[in-house]
């Protein structure tokens, strides 16, 4: 048997397994913007607690960062799964769909509520909304990549997603809602995304041109 007739059948080996069980591919995702959302809110809980010792004009700063480093991320990661199998699954196409949708519409409020105060329109404290609209998102994302999917255990992620929204209202207005959201991103993202990479599939051999 050839090398070539050897890596074909790998090939095809890898994308059979990938058929028999839904593949997720989003958990690299979800770390990155675990990561980097929890440490931009701690951040600004420092900041606007006083522990940082900085004004409140830091804040633009430390959301600059995150928009850069994001950014950067996402276009990393994204070449990073290129030659993973599974990538046009059912499960797999559900599963970006949602989390962008989800992340869309972050942005899309977000932009709102920011171009509504640069105007004089909104009250400062509306930006302690985002992260309510956030985990109320994360945890619909949740729900249906789930049921997409067949993975009882993430309607978990959804449940503390849903729980991190209730919470918001009630800390609104206060330094300590931007720790508590940072304690829940890690526990609704980066411990998630950490699960769905270490059931990521191999990467398909480089000579299936994928």
């Amino acid at each position: 048997m050839t090398q070539t007739t050897q890596d074909d059948l790998a090939y095809l080996r890898a994308v059979t397994d990938a058929a028999r069980s839904p593949v997720l591919l989003g958990g690299r995702f979800l770390v990155m913007w675990g990561g980097f959302l929890a440490t931009a809110y701690t951040a600004q809980w420092a900041i606007l607690s006083g522990v940082a010792g900085v004004g409140s004009g830091w804040i633009a700063a430390v959301w600059l960062a995150f928009g850069v480093g994001t950014g950067t991320g996402m276009a990393v990661l994204t070449r990073g799964i290129r030659r993973k199998p599974g990538r046009g699954s059912a499960a797999a196409t559900v599963e970006s769909t949602a989390w962008s949708g989800a992340g869309f519409a972050i942005f899309a409020y977000a932009g709102s509520l920011i171009v509504a105060f640069a105007t004089g329109n909104a009250s400062p404290l509306l930006f302690d909304t985002i992260a309510g609209v956030a985990f109320a998102l994360y945890g619909t994302a949740f729900l249906v990549t789930a049921a997409a999917a067949r993975q009882r255990w993430m309607r978990a992620f959804a449940v503390l997603s849903f729980a991190g929204a209730a919470v918001v209202p009630w800390l609104a207005g206060r330094p300590l809602l931007y720790l508590v959201s940072a304690f829940f991103i890690l526990a609704v993202a980066v411990t998630p995304g950490l699960i769905l990479i270490r059931r990521e599939p191999a990467n398909l051999p480089d000579e299936a041109g994928v």
